[in-house]
């Protein structure tokens, strides 16, 4: 009982300090492991541009955490909307149209990409978009 109230109160805080929701990606891996999902052509590549989108935005959030700027924390909360809307397995043809849809037309999606002054380029567009056209859900 104590031992699951602690594993509960460390998911609690991950979910809130890192935005990583620690039980479902634990039952998504379940869930692989037991088989239970099929396998989607161009998901690998899909995860792989997505994982790389996350990287950067942490990396931007990390910087603009640095600043001491009254607009960081909206640009943070921006940042985690972006990564928030990357879902990670678009296991249905509208999942795919509606991550399509916001990567190409959310300004915030073309405002994280504007060059930056901390050293390190955001590119989430045309990856994401490369890797989004190999995705081919399962009818």
């Amino acid at each position: 009982m104590a031992e699951e109230s602690d594993r509960d109160a460390k998911a609690a805080w991950v979910l809130r300090v890192l935005s990583v929701d620690v039980t479902r990606a634990a039952a998504a891996v379940r869930t692989e492991e037991s088989g239970a999902t099929k396998d989607l052509p161009g998901l690998s590549a899909w995860q792989a541009a997505r994982a790389a989108a996350v990287q950067s935005l942490q990396q931007l959030e990390v910087a603009f955490r640095a600043m001491k700027e009254p607009e960081v924390p909206k640009a943070i909360i921006l940042v985690r909307a972006i990564r928030a809307q990357l879902t990670e397995r678009p296991d249905t043809m509208q999942k795919v149209q509606e991550l399509q849809r916001f990567i190409e037309q959310d300004q915030t999606v073309s405002e994280a990409e504007i060059p930056n002054g901390f050293g390190f380029k955001v590119s989430l567009r045309a990856p994401l978009l490369a890797a989004l056209s190999q995705l081919r859900p399962a009818p």
